[in-house]
């Protein structure tokens, strides 16, 4: 009897990670939405999708069955049917024709998307993430169903990444996001890779954190035009991510307090980790924020394009103004391309910089961690940079004469 058995289930997630939980059946028969059974009591979790167990002799095995409730309900009946038909047929000695019910990785890949597009807080660019992840995923992998993707599929969607030129950090966060889907098809990542193969893809090197030297500030406002000017140096100034400057907006700027906000813009950016925060804005900083918003008085956002909209060329003019300002390095792999694009030049070492200024002048940390919108401490102290040149050789050099002196 039990391979008869037929059990809907939500695969949520928990305080203590996903888990798998019976649903909750209201008195009408319907299933309450995010609703599931924890040890006897009712428990809502919003994340996750629900699925139906059944089993194979005595092995389990489970179902997506998405994440409308009703529709769940239904696959449920729909298979509790099927079984007792197969068991009927059984009986009866004969058997019954059978259609393919299972969902294509296809087919799964956009019931994927679609439950993470009505999961709140989900911005315009985690989504367009995913969607690269899963086409790109799709064109190397050889199964045509969840249960027949192989360790070989994910090892050449990897290998991949990293062929084409992008870091080992890239391939790390995309691998991490891979899992999320595969999770989502009920295949079990444990199962197929081993665990010191999934750390090594979940592995990257933590290089310390880089900033600008004011030499090659100066040499690359020299050539900037007045935007470029201005936008670089709120970057130095302020330590935002690119996309919050993108979104900033006249509204965030405070020229009274002498403030600059990172704040959500729902249906058009969400903050990173939900962390809204407020930055101190220098006065010259100030000043010229205020001459550029004269000059374009009806826009709303402040490096808006020239249509209002958020400004995706920003790397690029980087890129051609360190090229202009002769700041190309002549050795990495940007700088061998026809069209010269050095990988030293990048926007977020504008907030490297930021961070690395205020703590090397004596910002103590946990002021500089709220002021860079971080999560946790451990990412502010990459920017802790130990000392370096004839400085550092000097205080070294007595530290270690020092201590040869006091074991005479």
């Amino acid at each position: 009897m039990a391979n008869r058995r037929v059990t809907l289930l939500r695969y949520c997630k928990t305080e203590s990670g996903w888990r798998r939980y019976p649903v909750v059946v209201g008195k009408t028969g319907k299933v309450k939405p995010n609703a599931v059974w924890v040890q006897g009591q009712e428990r809502v979790y919003p994340e996750g999708y629900y699925c139906i167990r059944l089993y194979a002799g005595t092995k389990p095995i489970y179902r997506n069955a998405g994440n409308d409730p009703s529709e769940a309900l239904l696959a449920q009946q729909r298979e509790e049917a099927l079984l007792l038909a197969r068991h009927s047929a059984d009986s009866a000695g004969t058997s019954i024709v059978e259609p393919d019910t299972r969902h294509s990785l296809r087919q799964c890949a956009a019931d994927f998307l679609h439950q993470k597009s009505l999961e709140p807080h989900r911005s315009r660019d985690t989504m367009d993430g995913y969607r690269v992840i899963l086409d790109e995923f799709l064109k190397v992998c050889s199964a045509e169903f969840p249960e027949q993707v192989k360790a070989v599929d994910i090892l050449t969607y990897c290998a991949g990444i990293e062929r084409r030129g992008l870091s080992p950090r890239t391939r790390a966060n995309r691998f991490g996001s891979l899992c999320t889907f595969l999770r989502f098809c009920e295949i079990s990542i444990e199962d197929i890779l081993p665990k010191e193969t999934r750390k090594k893809l979940n592995r990257f090197p933590k290089t310390e954190a880089d900033a600008y030297t004011q030499a090659e500030l100066d040499a690359l406002f020299a050539v900037c035009n007045d935007y470029y000017r201005l936008l670089f140096t709120f970057l130095l100034n302020t330590g935002f991510r690119m996309q919050e400057a993108m979104h900033l907006t006249w509204a965030d700027v405070s020229f009274e307090d002498l403030t600059v906000s990172v704040t959500r813009k729902p249906g058009f950016f969400e903050v990173k980790d939900y962390e809204e925060r407020t930055v101190p804005l220098v006065a010259e900083l100030a000043q010229q924020l205020l001459t550029w918003r004269g000059k374009r008085p009806k826009s709303r956002l402040v490096f808006g394009t020239r249509n209002d909209r958020p400004n995706n060329h920003w790397l690029e003019y980087l890129k051609q103004y360190a090229t202009a300002a002769k700041l190309n390095c002549g050795g990495c792999d940007g700088c061998q391309r026809e069209k010269p694009e050095c990988e030293r030049y990048y926007l977020h070492k504008f907030r490297s910089s930021y961070a690395t200024r205020l703590l090397q002048n004596g910002v103590d940390v946990r002021t500089v961690q709220k002021l860079l919108g971080h999560s946790n401490l451990d990412s502010t102290i990459r920017y802790l940079q130990p000392a370096r040149g004839k400085a550092m050789q000097e205080r070294v050099s007595a530290a270690l004469a020092a201590a040869a002196s006091a074991a005479e």
